[in-house]
């Protein structure tokens, strides 16, 4: 009880305030303590000895001298006219006597302002005024404990006349009836219920100016129900809140849920701000209010604990709220004071079935659907079920989900007598339907999968997490259906390495412990013994394929020969396990690796006997990646005369699977090539789009990355500013200083000021880059740093420091087993040796790395790569032993230029364009002493 109705106005308890007329009079604690419990007892005669017990917490024997003198004060207070409110009953006691109608028509139309802000719930608002508005009598604000309910009835009858009945102590029928009377002014006449009902109505509808508010009547729901059912008819406009409906006729019901997001942050910034503490930092609130759920008391009880906490210790424990969240204001209602009230307020009204019910619903961490609910509760009653504690505001529906407010999950999990066997079936029925799920993001239903398995992440993280120690087999199944989750949300592949390793341990099943190294295998970063663990496991045709097909993939940084001889393989086995879908894969994998190095004719046959095999199949993320690599290929092969309806083919693929990553890709694809081929506008948009869909599902790094190959781009078709531009903005946007890219980004800006002769910053750049790979352990990056390291001190000169880093490249890709990337190392030495003069090393440099380079056509990139190190490096020495570097330069030019002029300007690339870069350095070359 907030309001009590006094003869010509009223006291608001919560404020302690007395409002007579144009009167503002302040009451003491007890004499608010004395006002309450007469108030709520009108109707019966309250003993002194009674009152020394309930209100001054003194034995009933004790000296009746404090209740003479408070009453005698309050009475002072209260009683303004002729009216008394506090009747002395002889040798007994007091009895309240409300007042009158006609006095309490009197009363103020609007309760003094509360104290705090109010925030958000503009619709909910609205939805309660349009109903009066259209005639509806009686509306119902359901929601949890600590949902705003009363709140929001009190912003709703803010500028309108109003009695307000606080009914969370009336715990019978009679208590109920003696409340509502008291806040009209009704004296309850006669000595039956069904009387004061009668009389009670008769007032309602002499009074239909007014709104009345019953507030807080979950507990005595059906009793409430029962009356304002037989009296709604005739009387004014009712609004009841309650933690559920009344479930009547002519019920318009308000669901009072969480806040918004940006409500609840302001909630919780205002009230942390109104409790002492500086400004919280925004992103650990934003954290915080969802954990919290959004509901206002928790926002407030969370809000207070920000200056002795901070914002980061309070987040961290939050997995306790029940305990931690305690600090409630203290004119708060008990019910309000801390979290566990209000939710212990809630437990006490559910059936044994209910709360039963709810223990296995505990064992879910987030949302679930229906089938999860059925397969956990494991009973024909799970949806009535269900629907009960929906209507009870202890589970609330999340879209075509349900999830547990989180203080009442903790309860639950409290109470719970049968938490182990629900997580059993919690843990079976989320691996079944997690396979299925990853088992479709292949087909035309992955859209469907993937949120599926983004919903159901939660439950599967929790489910394997209790399982991992008791049940190896579920959880390592649960443990590759969160890895393909994961990857699908750009997961860190620590993360994912540490569950899928973790996941091995002491499982016997050499099948999951086959699928669980090949699945860790494939990772980022992941050792290649990971896969050659997982092939000695294989026990099929295909299972061996699927792994030799990774093997060959990641062979192809090291050389065609060895992943080219790895696929075929692969392909073998394909064809044995009778999949056209994988031979399409392993054959479009060995086109790729084609195209990578440079063999143009052999990837375009691999990559369109690829593409039937995939449109037999259906399989749309294959030609989707497909189509766009043909595009590129096409352009290299007959001019990009088909290029554009194959990627228009990727587009329509990628646009049918429903996976935005595909998308993207395609996009990126498509971004290139119209670059590359003049239409900047165009290439601009599909880059923009590519970008927005990396961020949109959080691919940051892939975004990230599409800036770099962008850089690359423009580098070769000589757009040096705009490539810069695309460089910086890449970097931007890898902020973790551990990303192995960033070093990759350093090496591309550092080629940029080394091309535009910007030497300074290009050495700045290109040491940063060192640092971070050598940091981070990435044994290629360094490599590839050092051979453009190595060519800036050549471009300055200093051949001998040249010679040096491109001599340390050689020895540490020979190191790491990497033959194609020590074939480009030995050429870069030898330019460095025939700068010195040392041809017969230099000679043999370049028939190394011609062999491991696997003998090169002329007009390959490789093929040009070991020409220009061959005529670039003689002519440096050349004019290291006295020509003129005029002559020099007129000599290379006449060798290289022909080769230039081959190759149509869109399609140059970083190799060319560094080529080009030291045809011009000869002219300017003064050799160093050595």
């Amino acid at each position: 009880m907030d309001w009590v109705v006094l003869a010509g106005g009223g006291a608001d308890l919560s404020q302690q305030i007395v409002c007579v007329g144009d009167e503002r009079v302040r009451l003491t604690t007890k004499e608010r303590d004395l006002l309450a419990y007469l108030a709520r007892n009108a109707g019966r005669t309250i003993t002194r000895s009674e009152l020394l017990v309930t209100v001054w917490g003194n034995p009933a024997n004790g000296s009746e001298e404090p209740v003479y003198s408070a009453v005698k004060r309050l009475r002072a207070k209260i009683d303004r006219g002729a009216h008394r409110h506090i009747v002395g009953v002889h040798g007994d006691g007091y009895r309240w006597s409300p007042a009158p109608p006609l006095a309490a028509e009197k009363a103020p139309a609007v309760r003094a302002a509360s104290p705090t802000r109010f925030f958000g719930r503009e619709v909910e608002l609205l939805q309660a005024r349009e109903a009066f508005a259209s005639g509806h009598r009686l509306v119902t604000l359901v929601g949890p404990g600590g949902a705003g309910k009363t709140r929001c009835a009190l912003e709703i009858v803010a500028t309108i006349p109003f009695v307000f009945a606080d009914l969370s102590s009336a715990t019978t029928e009679s208590a109920v009836l003696s409340t509502l009377a008291s806040a009209l002014g009704v004296p309850l006449d006669g000595a039956e219920s069904s009387e004061w009902s009668h009389g009670i109505g008769r007032a309602l509808a002499s009074n239909r100016e007014r709104l009345v508010v019953l507030d807080n009547a979950e507990h005595v729901v059906d009793v409430v129900a029962r009356h304002v059912a037989g009296w709604l008819s005739a009387s004014p406009p009712l609004l009841v809140t309650s933690r559920e409906p009344l479930r009547i006729a002519g019920e318009t019901v308000v669901p009072i849920g969480p806040l918004s997001p940006a409500h609840a942050v302001d909630l919780f910034m205002d009230r942390a701000k109104s409790a002492g503490a500086l400004a919280p930092d925004p992103a650990i609130v934003s954290v915080i209010v969802e954990r919290v759920d959004r509901l206002p008391l928790s926002l407030e009880l969370a809000a207070a604990l920000v200056p002795q906490l901070g914002a980061k210790d309070l987040l961290d424990s939050l997995d306790a709220q029940l305990s931690t969240l305690v600090s409630g204001a203290r004119d708060a209602p008990a019910r309000h004071a801390t979290l566990r009230a209000a939710v212990e307020w809630s437990w006490s009204f559910l059936s044994d079935r209910e709360r039963e019910v709810l223990g296995e619903l505990a064992v879910f961490e987030g949302s679930f659907d229906l089938a999860a609910a059925k397969a956990v509760v494991g009973a024909p009653d799970a949806m009535v079920m269900i629907a009960s504690l929906c209507r009870r505001c202890q589970v609330r529906t999340d879209g075509d989900r349900w999830v547990l407010y989180a203080g009442v999950r903790e309860l639950a999990r409290e109470r719970a007598t049968a938490h182990t066997e629900a997580s059993g079936r919690h843990a079976a029925h989320y691996v079944g339907a997690g396979e299925a799920a990853a088992a479709s993001l292949e087909g035309p239903d992955h859209a469907a999968g993937a949120r599926t398995l983004a919903a159901d992440l939660p439950e599967l993280v929790a489910a394997w997490q209790r399982v991992v120690e008791r049940d190896r087999i579920t959880a390592a199944r649960l443990a590759l259906v969160i890895d393909r989750a994961w990857g699908l949300q750009a997961r860190r592949s620590g993360a994912r390495r540490a569950l899928l390793s973790r996941s091995r341990e002491g499982l016997e099943d050499a099948a999951l412990r086959c699928s669980l190294l090949f699945a860790e295998g494939k990772v980022e970063g992941a050792p290649a013994a990971l896969l050659d663990e997982a092939l000695a496991l294989a026990s099929d045709a295909r299972t061996e394929a699927e792994v030799r097909l990774a093997r060959g993939e990641r062979l192809a940084a090291s050389g065609l020969r060895a992943a080219r001889d790895e696929l075929e393989r692969a392909g073998v086995l394909a064809t044995t396990s009778g999949s056209n879908a994988l031979r399409g894969r392993v054959l479009a994998a060995l086109g790729e690796v084609f195209y990578a190095h440079g063999v143009v004719a052999e990837a375009s046959e691999r990559l369109r006997a690829a593409l039937v095999l995939h449109t037999t199949a259906g399989d749309r993320r294959a030609i989707a990646r497909t189509s766009a690599l043909l595009a590129h290929v096409d352009r290299l092969e007959a001019g990009g005369r088909a290029a554009r309806g194959l990627l228009e083919q990727a587009e329509e693929a990628a646009s049918e699977l429903g996976d935005p990553v595909v998308r993207a890709r395609v996009l990126l694809d498509l971004g290139q090539h119209l670059t590359r081929t003049g239409d900047q506008v165009g290439g601009r948009a599909a880059l923009a789009e590519a970008s927005e869909l990396f961020d949109r599902v959080g691919f940051v790094r892939e975004r990230a990355l599409l800036h770099l190959h962008l850089t690359e781009t423009l580098v070769g078709m000589g757009d040096l500013d705009a490539a810069l531009g695309e460089g910086l903005a890449a970097l931007a946007m890898l902020p973790d200083p551990n990303d192995v890219s960033r070093s990759t980004v350093h090496e591309a800006v550092g080629c940029i000021h080394m091309l535009r002769s910007n030497f300074d910053q290009a050495e700045k750049w290109l040491e940063k880059g060192l640092d971070i790979a050598r940091e981070v352990g990435a044994a290629r990056s360094e490599c590839t740093l050092l051979g453009k390291r190595g060519l800036l001190h050549l471009s300055q000169g200093d051949a001998v420091r040249a010679w040096t880093d491109f001599d340390t490249a050689v020895r540490k890709n020979e190191e790491r087993g990497s033959s194609h990337i020590t074939g480009a190392s030995l050429a870069d030495r030898a330019l460095a040796a025939f700068a010195l003069n040392r041809d017969e090393e230099a000679k043999c440099d370049l028939a190394r790395a011609r062999l491991l380079l696997e003998e090169p056509a002329d007009e390959s990139t490789a093929g040009k790569m070991l020409l220009g190190c061959e005529v670039v490096g003689r002519a440096l020495g050349a004019i290291d032993a006295g020509t003129t570097a005029e002559a020099s330069h007129m000599a290379v030019k006449a060798n290289m230029t022909p080769m230039f002029d081959r190759v149509p300007p869109h399609e140059w690339n970083v190799v060319l364009r560094l080529l080009d870069w030291l045809v011009g350095c000869v002219r300017v070359w003064v050799p160093k002493a050595h």
